[in-house]
């Protein structure tokens, strides 16, 4: 015997496992989780008993405050990891995504400093911010639009509309549409514009 519970004798290859359902659970369709979030919930707490103080697992910590919305529990996640310079560049672009979501406009500074090393960043984490700012982008549009009567796209959400292949509709399309009742294929479908407002 050599002294430790039984749930403490795990194999590498399950706790891998274990770390991987959790992953999928949690972020490999963020903001909307794979699972219920206390099933997932319960794999991490065993993973902190396996292994404890590892920042992979805290950073998972993170997500499910997201989850439930608890704003300033997950900021301190993000920023405990960030300033510790771990789970990098993810945690910090995490921390930009709490601070908007909750209201906080810090996220600006914090977004701006990670833009000033643009070649640090991740693929995912360059993402997650030029979504940050297109809803804000999108959301000062909207507003301009209630107050003018027009709305005026960014070039930032000119980008993503070309990176998504998002095809405008010219005036043929709506007259076509109009005449016939339908929408166009091609003009903004509900799913293409909640591109938007992914996260």
């Amino acid at each position: 015997m050599d002294g430790k519970p039984e749930y403490m004798k795990c194999s590498n290859k399950l706790v891998g496992a274990m770390r991987e359902v959790v992953r999928l659970a949690l972020v490999d369709k963020f903001p909307n989780p794979r699972m219920a979030s206390d099933e997932a919930e319960y794999l991490l707490d065993a993973l902190h008993t396996i292994h404890p103080a590892r920042a992979e697992l805290i950073l998972y910590d993170g997500f499910v405050h997201i989850v439930h919305r608890n704003w300033i529990e997950a900021i301190a996640v993000f920023e405990g990891l960030a300033s510790r310079g771990e789970c990098m560049p993810g945690s910090k672009a995490m921390l930009v995504y709490c601070l908007a979501a909750s209201g906080n406009t810090d996220w600006r500074i914090v977004a701006g400093r990670m833009r000033e090393d643009e070649s640090s960043l991740t693929e995912d984490a360059r993402v997650l911010l030029d979504s940050v700012e297109l809803r804000e982008e999108l959301e000062r549009a909207n507003r301009d639009a209630q107050a003018t009567g027009a709305f005026h796209m960014t070039e930032s959400m000119k980008r993503l509309r070309d990176r998504l292949g998002i095809k405008v509709p010219t005036a043929q399309d709506e007259a076509n549409a109009e005449a016939g009742g339908d929408r166009q294929p091609g003009s903004l479908s509900s799913a293409e514009d909640s591109q938007y407002l992914r996260l």
